[in-house]
């Protein structure tokens, strides 16, 4: 990636480049395994662009090869999106930024505020941004670094330093050797962080030599003021920038930026010591985050209903419920009507992971109702096994969260391979050079495949001359994109997805109350979808013949010993119209079937039998497959646009309930709706994060 910077420096190469980056691919059915270089080829152009944010002149030459693509006939609507997101995240990387360029900027997004939602949104947002940035250059950058590091300015969030703005919680689950195995690799190195007194003095020099004519970082010699006069200086010069940001009139900010910043540099000059405080302040960029990790099978821990729920529903006891109490148990304190502590989590599993983490969100939120009203709790979903229903979705809605997020551990393996093998000096000899082995789990990086992680194997990681260790520099804001290493490439791709995914995915839950032959019941909570039937006693046939995981469904079912009995099942549901209003009760009388599927998350395969799930809809899609002579084989198919349904078995017979792809029962009951607030008729909602706005709902 590195070694094609002069190749880049052509501006048709550039626009081509930019072009790419804007067009990421990624089908229904994605599956890493078979990901093409196409595929995950857009987020390693967007990354080695964000690097070139970091030169002044790099980073105009970018911007202006935008301002050619959106000129360009041939954009397209998707592009259109992409671009937007692209250049509005830019801001944020860049210390000294083009100013001269906004206006051409802002006179190509106008175009697009007119069109039709999502890319008006997209326009709006990117607007709003560079309005503020001709007025406050910078600010971009400043504002995310103040939402992270609110202690070198705690105006920014309304006076209060929780000292947690930079964390984000990692759920990793144990039974998943990739979510273990990418834990180890960011664990395997934690960059270092700058002090805040060097984040203000650089973030001073930035705004000094970007806002005010004619100087340049000599001139202030900031490495020569005391420590004790940075905090007093950093106050002043934010607040200037602060107060043109909030003035109506580009020209009248522009003044009187230059009129105060002048004065401000007069008394810096005064105040220069005879002996340097610190090294000369660079470029600041916004610091790491720090990841948080809570390990956890994430499983049902007991059957038995626990008092403290707001409801009349028998919800178990889960290990997920008390994990989501405690993480923000020590955000509750900070919360005010004036504040709302944002808490990030990431989850790192798969479909099942999501709907154990679900099943503690709803009992949370009944245990505790006003807790999720205090606190700003966002939710990213990072898939960590070849393909997951949630992650496909969000990829298909989404095309950047597929290219950056869902295809994340191909891409990865496919990137490190490319980079150029380090050399280390031999012991003993000058100017010869000898090239290391990387380490098994470098190799297993670039093979894209799960290592089994040891303590003896992460250090021998981290002595690699691949590692981070090996090749850090002296200052302790070197961009993580210049260290060739799996962790930081890792950790920068992880920062990403954290910082820019603003906009939510509101997925609506659902339970399903389960009624056992001795009259016991247990209600569930799900996210993706309800299955009965088929592929159900697949998944049991799995278990009891201890069969691996990775084994294909479809393989399972073609097993020797497989035997498939359908369930003859009574059907009630409630038919919904598009505008979410109960249009009619339906009924089908007993009849064996041979798949039943209640879908919220869209899957591959489902629009050709006219599936039109939607998780950001309050309504299920009811799918029916008959019963065939021939096993495996779907029979007239039957769709319904469905709010509840209750299934009852034919004498009682027993049957198991498969809930985004775990395994419950057996049952002879099952009634499925949404997961509703106690006293308000609204279904719960979960969000998830991603980078542009696929979600239209109010």
């Amino acid at each position: 990636m590195y070694a094609t910077r002069d190749y880049l420096n052509s501006g048709d190469i550039l626009r081509f480049c930019i072009q790419q980056a804007t067009q990421p691919e990624f089908p229904e059915d994605f599956d890493p395994a078979k990901a093409t270089a196409r595929q995950v080829a857009p987020s390693f152009l967007y990354s080695y662009f964000r690097l070139r944010m970091m030169e002044p002149q790099r980073a105009r030459e970018t911007f202006e090869a935008c301002i050619a693509v959106m000129e360009h006939p041939s954009i397209t609507d998707d592009m259109v999106l992409t671009m937007m997101h692209m250049i509005r995240t830019f801001l944020h990387y860049c210390p000294i930024p083009p100013i001269d360029l906004y206006p051409k900027l802002i006179e190509r997004a106008t175009k697009f505020y007119l069109w039709p939602r999502p890319h008006s949104d997209a326009a709006r947002d990117l607007l709003e941004v560079l309005s503020v940035e001709i007025k406050s250059p910078g600010a971009a950058l400043r504002a995310r670094i103040h939402e992270e590091t609110a202690s070198i300015y705690p105006i920014a969030s309304s006076g209060v330093v929780t000292g947690k703005e930079r964390y984000v919680h990692l759920l990793i689950d144990k039974d998943l050797p990739n979510a273990r195995w990418l834990m180890e690799m960011l664990r395997n190195y934690v960059p270092p962080r700058p002090s805040d007194t060097d984040l203000q003095l650089r973030i001073i020099m930035t705004v000094f030599v970007v806002s005010l004519p004619n100087t340049t970082p000599d001139q202030l010699g900031l490495e020569y003021l005391p420590k004790e006069h940075v905090n007093h200086f950093y106050n002043r010069v934010i607040q200037v920038m602060d107060q043109c940001a909030a003035m109506p009139n580009e020209a009248d900010a522009v003044k009187y930026r230059e009129e105060q910043l002048a004065n401000v540099k007069q008394e810096i000059l005064q105040s220069l010591g005879q002996t340097p405080q610190s090294y000369p302040p660079r470029p600041p960029r916004v610091p790491s985050v720090e990841f948080l990790f809570r390990v956890s099978g994430f499983t049902l821990t007991t059957q038995t209903k626990d008092s403290s729920y707001n409801t009349r529903y028998w919800y178990p006891k889960r290990e997920s419920t008390e994990l989501l109490a405690n993480l923000l148990r020590d955000y509750t304190q900070f919360a005010s009507p004036a504040y709302r502590p944002v808490v990030k989590v990431g989850i790192v599993g798969n479909d099942a992971t999501m709907h154990n983490i679900i099943c503690g969100y709803v009992c949370l939120r009944l245990q505790q109702p006003d807790l999720f009203d205090r606190l700003d709790v966002r939710f990213f979903f990072i898939p960590a096994v070849q393909s997951t229903d949630l992650g496909n979705y969000l990829g298909s809605t989404d095309k950047w969260y597929g290219a950056h997020v869902a295809s994340f551990l191909k891409a990865i393996g496919m990137l490190v391979p490319t980079l150029p093998a380090p050399q280390q000096a031999t012991p003993g000899t000058f100017g010869e050079t000898t090239q290391q082995q990387p380490s098994e789990v470098e190799r297993a990086v670039r093979s894209g495949r799960s290592v089994s992680i040891s303590p003896a194997l992460v250090s021998a990681a981290t002595a690699s001359p691949y590692s981070m260790h090996s090749q850090m520099s002296q200052d302790p804001m070197e961009p993580l994109e210049r260290v060739l290493c799996p962790s930081a490439i890792l950790r920068m791709e992880l920062e990403t997805y954290f910082r820019e995914a603003k906009w939510p995915v509101n997925m609506h839950l659902y339970r399903a109350e389960c009624s056992a032959s001795d009259n016991s019941t247990i209600t569930i909570p799900f996210f993706s979808r309800a299955q009965l039937g088929l592929y159900a006693y697949a998944e049991v046939f799995r278990k009891q013949q201890d069969l691996p995981a990775t084994m294909p469904r479809e393989e399972v079912i073609n097993h020797s010993k497989f035997n498939f009995k359908p369930v003859s099942f009574q059907i009630k549901y409630l038919q919904m119209n598009p505008v979410s209003q109960a249009r009619a009760i339906g009924q089908q009388d007993y009849r064996q079937y041979q798949q039943i599927c209640m879908a919220s998350v869209p899957v591959a395969g489902d629009r050709a039998m006219n599936v039109n799930a939607d998780p950001t809809h309050p309504w299920l899609e009811l799918l029916l497959v008959d019963n065939s002579k021939k096993t495996g084989q779907r029979s007239d198919p039957k769709v319904y646009h469905v709010s509840q349904v209750e299934l009852l078995s034919e004498r009682v017979e027993p049957f198991h309930l498969l809930l985004d792809g775990r395994v419950y029962g057996p049952f002879v009951k099952v009634k499925i709706t949404g997961a509703m607030y106690p006293d308000k008729d609204k279904i719960y909602t979960m969000p998830i994060m991603t980078y542009l706005p696929v979600d239209l709902g109010d």
